[in-house]
């Protein structure tokens, strides 16, 4: 048998595409962002009531398989008693296609 040899092009770097603003409920009941982008990354809220896969903080975009991940996003009960604004950046982690890679901003409003 005579061997094929096969070229496969590279992948372009992305972080994906997400909806933007998400709009979450008083109650702050989670919404699913479905995983498109194809690097290793991070989601970092700017607001501490704001979850991340049920938790607040930094959240990884990949899991150590390199699987990636989808972002279940949620907030803590909006007791303030006005709507509240917040962002969730996308960033790559990736620091060979940090410069070709843009970060991505969702916006959280909670009524």
């Amino acid at each position: 048998a005579t061997p094929t040899i096969t070229t496969i092009a590279p992948a372009t770097a992305t972080l994906g595409t997400t909806t933007t603003p998400l709009n979450l409920n008083n109650a702050g009941d989670a919404q699913t962002i479905t995983a498109t982008w194809n690097v290793q990354g991070s989601a970092s809220p700017d607001a501490s009531w704001i979850l991340i896969n049920g938790a607040s903080g930094t959240a990884v975009l990949k899991d150590i398989n390199n699987i990636s991940l989808n972002l279940v996003i949620s907030a803590a009960t909006n007791s303030t008693g006005s709507p509240r604004t917040a962002n969730i950046v996308l960033s790559t982690l990736n620091t060979r296609v940090a410069g070709s890679v843009t970060n991505q901003t969702i916006v959280i409003n909670q009524a």
